[in-house]
């Protein structure tokens, strides 16, 4: 007798039990002055609908918290990105201290191939560094090359690359003039001859 065979039932499809944390990384920094002490993490759900990185830290010194965060929302033929970053950075064998604060939204479209993408958005930077705080915004151009993915157990991708060409053109904003800002980056992860689940991170930028 033939064996019978039953289609299971088609459920809705939901990204978010996913993309709660799976993991958490360390970064700890000491030196003569006192320790930065971090926690990095990142998800995605398995179709990559919804991606997020995130990470943050404490300076014992200057006692000042630092965080990065991104997310990029892929559920529509438009794709968004969202980011904001605090950083504070203390002059070596000094007491002055450098802070920057970025928050910026892009919306991401597919090109000749999905690994490549044009962005258009807008960014909005705070600096405060030996004078009262200085406030700019304007518009981002992107152009972006990524073909390195993550599955399963992988907690950074273990093989492929990326490129990213970033212009800003920050607005003239009362005594703060305008100017525009060019950034270029490349990464690069590596696992061949490597133990399981370990890759090598290489990075370059400017």
């Amino acid at each position: 007798s033939g064996s019978s065979f039953t289609m299971p039932e088609s459920e809705d499809y939901s990204a978010f039990p996913y993309t709660y944390p799976h993991y958490w990384l360390p970064n700890l920094n000491f030196s003569n002055d006192g320790a930065f002490l971090g926690l990095s993490t990142s998800g995605s759900d398995p179709l990559a609908k919804h991606v997020y990185s995130l990470a943050g830290g404490y300076e014992t010194d200057d006692k000042k918290w630092s965080y990065s965060f991104g997310y990029q929302n892929a559920q529509t033929r438009t794709n968004f990105l969202l980011l904001s970053a605090k950083f504070d950075t203390v002059v070596a064998n000094t007491d002055i201290d450098f802070t920057e604060t970025q928050h910026e939204l892009d919306a991401l479209w597919d090109l000749w191939a999905p690994e490549w993408q044009l962005g258009l958005g807008y960014n909005f930077l705070e600096r405060d560094f030996l004078g009262p705080k200085t406030r700019q915004a304007g518009p981002v151009l992107l152009f972006n090359y990524l073909d390195y993915t993550m599955s399963g157990a992988q907690i950074s991708p273990e093989s492929g690359q990326s490129l990213r060409l970033k212009a800003v053109s920050y607005l003239k904003n009362g005594e703060n003039d305008h100017f525009n800002l060019y950034q270029l980056s490349m990464q690069k992860f590596f696992s061949k001859w490597l133990p399981k689940r370990h890759a090598l991170f290489l990075r370059a930028q400017a």
